[in-house]
């Protein structure tokens, strides 16, 4: 068990149950938003295999094997989907990343896609239900919020569809895939880069998913890498009740820079928009991770670099197994040396660290302690709940 030399219970809008869904109401179900034929795609530039810091992965994308016959393949133009988004659509951060994906699906593949965004906790499984009886081969869960319902009950009353959650942690054997980035190398290395560029060994990780075991290995994995750097940093760990409450974001961040962090990350979707006022603010003093191209160049004297996940050819190469080899279940995982494409690290829309702030040793650093060590099976731990509460460790 992990030891926490402070309990946080700052208050209970920022510590303690939080909502698992994007909020607000529900849009037409049976409609959904479909995106027009002229809608520009996502950017591509996948995380190719590269042996510097920038990148986080070895390999290619692998598909596995279905149960269809080559006779049985289906054309890509009578494939139907549905992109079920728990958030806004263009909150710049992970509900984004899912609408980019239809449209790249969409555009290179030429499968008929749709989506809906801003579903709440309260109205997933309704909306599960609506798009799998329309008849939709491939219905896809933008995030682990709806995987309960999707494996423990849709995947079995509707067994004729294909079933994807995007960054969740269950599958099944039959019709449920997982796309899953690996949580723990995620955080890690956001840990160990925080605790590498803090001058207070004070560093703050912000979510709003806990007791998810996504969650749960993220966090633990950043309090594992900031230690790993420096076992004296303290890591603040906290939990918005919403993932998308930019208010209270932002006070969670006001919060930990009162403490002393100086490097903040916040994996959380429309909400980071208040972390990040915050620390643009501090003119440099507080440092921080983007969550897209544009923070870099918004706040380029204090922001360290932005993943580059590209979600669209992920779900391509979902979408092309499934139309080639019929349905299949399985847990896809991307991180340091996996066979699947995980990210890259980017700065101002390029691969690498903000050169203002991470020096060529710091680069270096990385890849030996965090990239090559976890490629090489260096570090594999199980975490639990526990080692993921709200607290200072």
């Amino acid at each position: 068990m992990r030891k926490r030399v402070l309990s946080i219970l700052m208050s209970v809008t920022l510590v303690g149950s939080m909502v698992l869904a994007g909020c607000g109401e529900k849009k037409d179900a049976a409609t959904g938003n479909s995106a027009s034929s002229g809608a520009s795609s996502a950017s591509s530039g996948a995380s190719s295999a590269s042996s510097d810091a920038s990148s986080a992965s070895s390999g290619a994308s692998s598909s596995s094997s279905g149960s269809s016959s080559s006779a049985d393949k289906k054309d890509m133009s009578d494939i139907k989907v549905a992109f079920i988004l728990p958030g806004e659509y263009n909150d710049g951060s992970f509900n984004q990343k899912g609408y980019d994906a239809m449209l790249y699906c969409q555009e290179n593949l030429g499968v008929e896609a749709t989506y809906v965004d801003r579903i709440d906790t309260s109205l997933q499984s309704e909306t599960l239900y609506d798009y799998a009886e329309q008849d939709y081969d491939i219905i896809v869960s933008w995030g682990a919020q709806m995987e309960d319902d999707v494996v423990d009950t849709l995947a079995e009353e509707f067994p004729d569809t294909q079933f994807v959650i995007a960054s969740g942690t269950k599958a099944n054997e039959t019709n449920v895939v997982n796309i899953q980035i690996s949580g723990k190398h995620l955080g890690y290395g956001y840990g160990y880069m925080s605790a590498m560029k803090s001058k207070a060994n004070k560093v703050a990780f912000i979510g709003a998913g806990q007791g998810s075991q996504a969650y749960t290995d993220e966090v633990g994995g950043f309090i594992d890498g900031a230690k790993a750097y420096n076992e004296d940093c303290e890591v603040t760990i906290m939990y918005l009740n919403s993932f998308n409450d930019i208010d209270e974001c932002a006070q969670a961040a006001e919060l930990c820079a009162e403490q002393g962090c100086d490097v903040m990350f916040a994996d959380v979707s429309g909400a980071y928009k208040g972390l990040f006022d915050v620390v643009t603010k501090s003119e440099g003093k507080i440092l921080t991770f983007g969550r897209n191209a544009d923070h870099t160049k918004e706040y380029p004297e204090g922001c360290l670099s932005y993943i580059e996940n590209d979600w669209g050819i992920k779900m391509a190469d979902v979408i092309t197994n499934y139309a080639e080899n019929g349905k299949w279940g399985e847990n896809v995982f991307c991180g340091f040396g996996s066979i699947v494409s995980g990210w890259t690290y980017n700065f101002d829309g390029e691969p690498g660290w903000n050169p203002a702030l991470v020096s060529e040793e710091e680069v270096a650093d990385f890849q030996k302690n965090v990239i090559d060590m976890i490629a090489n099976g260096g570090w594999d731990p199980t975490f639990t709940t526990e080692d993921a509460n709200p607290g200072t460790y």
